[in-house]
Parts: C-alpha cells; structure tokens; sequence
C-alpha cells in the first residue's frame, strides 16, 4: 500500500514573556528600554509594537524571569532587524552569573527553505524567524543581540515557549486560503488608485486525538492558549518550515467533540485561524 508523505506540524502558542495573560507573575525587562519601545512590547502581538534599543552598535539583551522552573523549546522572531546578525538565547538559575545558550547562531539574511531545527534556524517568508532546541528548564531567559555594527539599533517581539509537535501525517489537517485586502478608487478621469495591498491567510485547523494524553495537549495549547485569543505559531510542516505563519483565532464555534465510547473515545475539533496582521506586498523584509 502506498501511503503519502508524512508531515510534522508544529505550534507555538505558549509565551513565557507574556506576563500580561498568560504569566502575569512573570518579570521582564530589557537593558535599554526608550519610550514607545519597553520590554513587554516584545508579546504586544502588534507589528508595529516591538522592544529596542536605544544605543547603536552595543550589545543589548532582552530578558524574563518566571516565578517558578519553566520549560521551552522554542524561539520565534515575527517582527525584528536581525537578518545576517549574531543572536543567542541564553537561559540561568543565577541571575546570570551562569549563562546556559540553548541556540547560538547567525540570522539568515534571506527567507529559504528550511527547518527551524537547522543550525541557524529558518527565516520565513513573511520575515519571522524560527528555531527549536532541546527542551531547556530554567528560571530566566534572555534574548542577546550582539553589537552589529554603526548606526545598528536592534529590535525585536514574538515569542519564547513550549512547542507543540506532532510525528502522524493524519493530524491535524490544515486547509487554507488567502484573501486580498485592499481598497481601490478611480477617479473622475479613470485613473485607479489602491490602498496598501495585503494578502491575508485563513484556515482552519482540523484535529483527531487518539488518546487522552494527546487530548490533554491539544486543549492546553489550542483551548487555554490561542483559544483565549492569544497569538500563535503555525508551522504547517517542519520540512517547509519557511510557509509558517503567525495566527490569531477567528471566530465561531471552537472545541472538541468526543466521539465513541469512554474510556476508548477519541475526539475531534475544528480550529478556526486567520493571520496576525500580515506584512505588505513588497515591504522589505528588516
């Protein structure tokens, strides 16, 4: 029997710099913080809302320390200035005087097919980088940028958190479209002019979980985080890291339904995504 590829979606939700909703008791704080650009504009979920520095060519961090032992295992940049820059994200238990750096490497300078288990990472079309690494429990993290060099001012948002990775081909399906926004005029002498055009993404998330453990991991990533309305990471296959795309919920209906008999029931949802504020057509990526 002949079976197709098999695809191993990837989602980020889960973001430990949120100290507005999803870890309140959570600190963060950036080495240089101007006005209109402080630490927790790095999880505003805005493009134009983003933390930076204020002093070129200097070393700047951005750091977030929990209030208990966290775990993640994956960093994504949506907006940010770093392309062909040094970045590493660094992880203590001391404040640190001891530095853990689960991913040291250079920002590729151009959007490429790519995995975001690759050395370097994948920058994606839409210009948001990603990078998973071995799982890493800790009570701070920071985000180093090293100096890069005159009139070079870092910024950066997105996210730092627990991934969740799937290994079957079957699920979840994700089908999806894209709609064009954009206003158009013409004036009384028939010339035609257009707004800014952005192409945005839709779909929905279509879901089977076999067993209770993986039901658990889905209501947690997809019901308690993204269905609450905060942003996510949707890597629709690691191989072709490169077409993720960063989502918020649509709205309707949202959930799993069981089907079958307990205690050998498995369940099905359908999730409802659409883009986070998509670049425009033609913007340069930073």
């Amino acid at each position: 029997m002949t079976t197709g590829p098999i695809i191993t979606p990837r989602f980020l939700v889960d973001d430990l710099s949120d100290n507005v909703e999803q870890y309140p008791t959570h600190t963060v704080v950036a080495e240089e913080e101007p006005a209109g650009f402080e630490a927790h504009r790095f999880s505003a979920g805005r493009r134009d809302q983003y933390s930076r520095a204020s002093t070129a060519n200097s070393d700047w961090w951005h750091k977030t320390t929990y209030d208990r032992p966290r775990t993640s295992d994956m960093v994504c940049l949506w907006v940010h200035n770093l392309p062909g820059k040094s970045y590493q994200l660094q992880y203590s238990d001391d404040d640190y005087t001891t530095i853990q750096a689960a991913v040291n490497c250079t920002i590729p300078t151009t959007p490429g097919a790519g995995s975001p288990a690759d050395a370097n990472g994948v920058l994606c079309e839409n210009g948001m980088w990603l990078k998973t690494f071995p799982a890493r429990t800790a009570y701070a993290h920071r985000h180093f940028i090293l100096a890069g060099g005159a009139g070079y001012i870092p910024y950066i948002n997105g996210k730092v958190g627990l991934s969740l990775g799937l290994a079957q081909f079957d699920k979840p399906y994700m089908p999806s479209d894209t709609e064009l926004q954009v206003t158009e005029e013409t004036n009384e002498a028939g010339w035609s002019g257009s707004s800014p055009r952005r192409p945005k993404r839709f779909g929905s998330i279509l879901v089977k979980t076999r067993g209770i453990w993986e039901y658990e991991q889905f209501r947690y990533h997809f019901e308690t985080r993204f269905g609450a309305g905060c942003p996510m990471v949707i890597v629709f296959d690691e191989a072709q890291a490169e077409r993720a795309v960063m989502a918020k919920r649509d709205g309707g209906r949202f959930g799993f339904q069981g089907v079958g008999g307990w205690p050998d029931a498995y369940r099905v949802g359908e999730f409802a995504w659409k883009e986070l504020d998509p670049r425009e057509i033609g913007a340069p990526i930073p």
